[in-house]
């Protein structure tokens, strides 16, 4: 039995650039000029979401208030494409983005200058810090590292404790475990390493992991509290405790979940869909063909953009679009009795809002039980849109003026993939798809 699609208009909805040539235009004119506009490649919130960033094709980021996405600033932040940004998880104020360019840049949105600048000599592909609670726990080792994926180089990481380029480390980088440019890192949340699931394998302890894909089709996870020991010098042999077999080019991954229950996300350039258990380094679901899965049930989905926890839902959302601009949340389900592999599941349906390919995603907590949170997207058409996760079935662009409410983030837990489960939650593109 199918379940019911939920149709969902956005609730606020604006065009982030668009250049106009004449004062009076049709609403055709209107329409092709968001499709030439400077087009959305990340959109991220901020440790107290008070504050989203924008980056655009034309290398400039913009600033958002929240909860009523009013804009309050703007700056030229690179001399090439934007390929990821990341707010410090402690302070509100303080952005960090990469480019092409070959530079990773921490900004003061309050004054609008960088910080700090880390110039290298390759592209920057992809950047991340540690969450908050990195500096807790026994995992404060790696609570100031600044993780960089460089073209042609595994993965870089800084020391970034004192924004100034001075105090900068020299990277350490991660020789071991992939053979290929790294594509991607992120950071998991402190947990518990060290000991083999069952409770066998040795005393374990609590640190951060540090997950990076690569073109070479693998995964690989670090003990980052134990390559921060280290930051200034070579990596300890015992850094890397685990390498995955993505099978294709890692475009997007994240950890969710918490401690020995933590999971590890991963979206290939071939479309495909894998999750993993990150402490047993055992893959729990494999969909090689997600967006054919995803038609079947009526979601004519084309490409993925990422995927979300929900507490409510005991598992994955995977969020994908169409090339008309029209997206879907759909439930990432586990095997059941009448099907030995895990299933996507429309169950939102996002249209009204983009009129191109949807570029990114970022979620907002509502702080309201029952309440999935503001899912906010931006465009090719340049085109930011606010869906509102808890409201019922809509039909009509009703409210589309009407502001979001937010709080703080709520905590996430739990895999829900059930296979393995010990006892005792980034994203670029660019290029078209």
């Amino acid at each position: 039995m199918e379940a019911d699609i939920i149709n969902l208009r956005p609730k606020a909805a604006l065009v982030t650039s668009f250049d106009r040539h004449s004062s009076s235009q049709s609403a055709v004119e209107e329409q092709a000029m968001d499709l030439d506009s400077e087009y959305i490649f990340d959109c991220v919130h901020n440790c107290d979401e008070s504050s989203l960033a924008v980056s655009l094709s034309n290398n400039i980021i913009k600033l958002y208030a929240l909860p009523l996405l009013e804009v309050s600033g703007q700056f030229n932040a690179h001399e090439s494409t934007i390929t990821h940004m990341k707010y410090s998880s402690t302070d509100p104020n303080i952005l960090f983005s990469c480019s092409l360019d070959g530079t990773v840049r921490g900004w003061d949105i309050r004054t609008y200058s960088d910080a700090v600048t880390l110039t290298l000599a390759q592209e920057v592909l992809d950047m991340d810090l540690p969450s908050a609670d990195a500096g807790s726990n026994g995992g404060g080792a790696a609570a100031h590292l600044l993780a960089v994926a460089v073209e042609g180089r595994g993965a870089c990481l800084f020391d970034v404790r004192r924004l100034a380029p001075q105090h900068a480390l020299a990277p350490a980088l991660l020789a071991d475990g992939h053979s290929d440019t790294v594509t991607q890192v992120c950071f998991s949340p402190s947990t518990t390493v060290g000991g083999a699931p069952g409770g066998g394998g040795g005393a374990a302890s609590s640190s951060t992991l540090l997950a990076t894909g690569g073109e070479d089709n693998l995964g690989c996870i670090y003990d980052a509290g134990r390559i921060a020991s280290n930051v200034s010098g070579k990596n300890p042999d015992d850094a890397l405790l685990s390498v995955l077999n993505m099978e294709s080019t890692v475009q997007r991954m994240g950890f969710f979940g918490t401690g020995a229950d933590m999971g590890l996300w991963c979206l290939t350039c071939t479309e495909t869909v894998s999750v993993w258990h990150a402490a047993a380094a055992r893959r729990l679901v494999d969909l090689q063909n997600p967006l054919g899965m995803a038609r079947d049930r009526g979601a004519a989905l084309d490409y993925l953009l990422g995927c979300y926890y929900f507490p409510s839902f005991d598992g994955l959302q995977v969020v994908g679009g169409t090339h008309t601009g029209e997206g879907w949340v759909m439930r990432l389900a586990p095997p059941s009795p009448f099907s030995h592999e895990a299933q996507l599941v429309p169950y939102w349906k996002l249209s009204g809002g983009h009129q191109a390919d949807i570029r990114c995603s970022d979620l907002l907590s509502a702080n309201q039980p029952g309440h999935e949170g503001f899912l906010i997207t931006g465009g090719e058409d340049a085109r930011l849109c606010v869906w509102d996760l808890g409201q019922p079935q809509q039909s009509s662009a009703e409210g589309i003026s009407q502001s979001i409410t937010t709080d703080s983030s709520a905590g996430r837990n739990d895999l829900g993939f059930g296979p393995v489960r010990n006892t005792g939650s980034r994203q670029h593109r660019t290029a078209p798809y």
